[in-house]
């Protein structure tokens, strides 16, 4: 996965210095996964192909230079459906008790 800068992040309200890298383990952009380091919330893996997310562990992702490598296929778990968007181009998250938007 590569680091992107198009993508921003905010938990409840108020905006966090995340990083964002994406991968697209296919050749179809569709499919293209984005993975959000939330300070101080967690680390979340979206779904473009499907508009889902799930949480991913720093102990499932290493970063290596400027890209990061998944230890484990990427769809190896379950996916969720976020919560309702309030604008276009976003997910919205509920993540330990904070709401987490991750805009692009």
């Amino acid at each position: 996965m590569t680091p992107v800068k198009w993508a921003t992040a905010t938990v409840d309200g108020h905006p966090v210095p995340a990083k964002f890298y994406i991968g697209d383990p296919t050749d179809n952009e569709a499919e293209a996964f984005l993975l959000a380091d939330v300070p101080g919330t967690g680390g979340y893996l979206l779904s473009f192909g499907n508009e889902k997310y799930r949480e991913i562990s720093p102990a499932e992702y290493i970063r290596v230079s400027r890209a990061v490598w998944t230890l484990k296929p990427i769809e190896s778990a379950d996916f969720f459906v976020p919560l309702p968007f309030e604008r276009l181009n976003e997910y919205r998250i509920m993540s330990r008790g904070h709401l987490v938007t991750i805009r692009f």
